[in-house]
């Protein structure tokens, strides 16, 4: 589930998303548990045990300068990231036909590296051939599904940019 902080009549944030933790967690159904507050009260140093991931910036833009600006937000935090807690820079904007398909495979292996949330950001039922092929990359998945689940840190990011262009 994916709970906005919006309109939250200035009740605090880290009280709000514990209250929710704690009413998904009565139903005593397993939930996965996303916290949307866009990294404003600085959720990954204390909701590793309240959610399983949150928002670490700003919506995402379906650009290149998008990509680039939620990948400068999340890469600092990869050691707050690890099995059933993750930093999440937003969507996926495979096939949405803001970027070139080789951009949106570098956001695809970008935030596998990262560890995030691949969650697609696009209407499956239009998805061209080549946006398939990105979203089904078993071997990006794997990276990115890693059982250690640790983040790549900006200097890993900065050689495979290197190496991939």
């Amino acid at each position: 589930m994916k709970y906005d902080n919006c309109n939250n009549q200035s009740v605090d944030a880290e009280h709000r998303y514990r209250t929710m933790h704690d009413a998904l967690k009565a139903t005593g159904r397993p939930i996965l548990l996303s916290l949307c507050e866009w990294g404003q009260n600085k959720p990954w140093q204390w909701a590793a045990d309240v959610g399983h991931m949150w928002h670490t910036g700003s919506d995402i833009a379906d650009s290149w300068a998008g990509v680039l600006e939620n990948l400068g937000q999340t890469l600092p935090l990869a050691q707050f990231a690890g099995p059933g807690h993750w930093n999440d820079p937003d969507l996926l904007q495979i096939g949405n036909g803001g970027m070139t398909d080789a951009q949106y495979r570098s956001q695809f292996s970008l935030w596998s590296i990262m560890a995030a949330p691949l969650i697609i950001g696009s209407d499956l039922r239009y998805a061209s051939p080549e946006a398939l092929a990105v979203i089904t990359n078993a071997d990006v998945i794997a990276v990115d599904q890693d059982p250690l689940g640790q983040a790549g840190s900006r200097s890993e990011v900065e050689r495979w940019l290197a190496t991939s262009s």
